[in-house]
């Protein structure tokens, strides 16, 4: 019996596919094996006062910053990768440290840095990550932005301006009189032990919760399109601090602290 001519095309079609897939799996394997892990660690002598982080957008990983009684800067890097190992760029532009990372395109399994990154108290941030992203016990104006992952600010005296695309902010200890805060998609916690002058919270689907110091009274301005609304500081429409919150679906607290 001669096979039906409407077939062929069909196992034709079917026999590239699976070839495809073979090859696919295979290559994926091959990466899986190919997967590599190393640590190391490297200084900038000079004065630091301010700090860049810009990852390149074909690396995954972590940033985490920690302020210290120092004067120059500590770097401590882990990669991960497959075919290729993530490149580091350090520079120091006058007194601004400038970190830059690259990885190659990668099929199957994204390169990832994890940074550690000690510098003086006093330095401003400026820092973008791919992934999580933490500071703590700096005394600067404090810029932060994630892809995706949590951002969690520690300690850090002086204006924030904190955003991520998709994960959970949080800002606790410290003092600042400005905060803005932005989540995509992600919770927003701020619990801030001194008076600021103005907090700016806005997210797109999350809950916002704002602890202020409760010996002042505070303009308090909430916008929610699905979600409750809890105010229980004590409201000024004269005040001189303010607290705004707005989230298209999330419910919204302000509280004492």
């Amino acid at each position: 019996m001669s096979r039906h001519p409407a077939r062929t095309p069909l196992l034709v079609v079917g026999a590239v596919f699976a070839v495809l897939g073979i090859g696919w799996t295979a290559l994926n394997l091959v990466i899986v094996m190919a997967r590599h892990s190393a640590s190391s660690t490297s200084s900038v002598a000079g004065t630091v006062t301010a700090v860049r982080v810009a990852p390149s957008s074909w690396c995954g990983g972590s940033v985490h910053v920690v302020g210290e009684d120092r004067t120059d800067a500590a770097l401590s890097w882990k990669d991960s990768w497959s075919l290729a190992r993530p490149r580091h760029n350090v520079t120091l532009e006058g007194t601004t440290l400038v970190v830059r990372m690259s990885c190659p395109a990668s099929i199957g399994w994204t390169p990832a840095v994890t940074l550690t990154l000690r510098v003086p108290r006093a330095t401003s941030l400026d820092l973008r990550a791919d992934d999580r992203l933490s500071v703590q016990g700096t005394r600067g104006r404090l810029k932060a932005r994630t892809d995706s992952g949590s951002l969690t600010v520690t300690d850090v005296v002086g204006d924030l301006d904190l955003g991520t695309d998709s994960g959970a902010v949080r800002a606790s200890g410290g003092s600042a009189a400005t905060v803005q805060a932005h989540a995509d998609s992600g919770d927003v916690r701020l619990d801030l032990p001194a008076v600021p002058d103005a907090v700016t919270v806005t997210t797109d689907s999350g809950t916002v919760r704002v602890a202020v110091p409760g010996t002042v009274g505070y303009r308090v301005g909430i916008e929610t399109d699905s979600g409750s609304r809890t105010v229980r500081v004590r409201q000024d429409s004269a005040s001189a601090h303010r607290v705004t919150a707005h989230t298209d679906s999330g419910d919204v607290t302000v509280l004492p602290r």
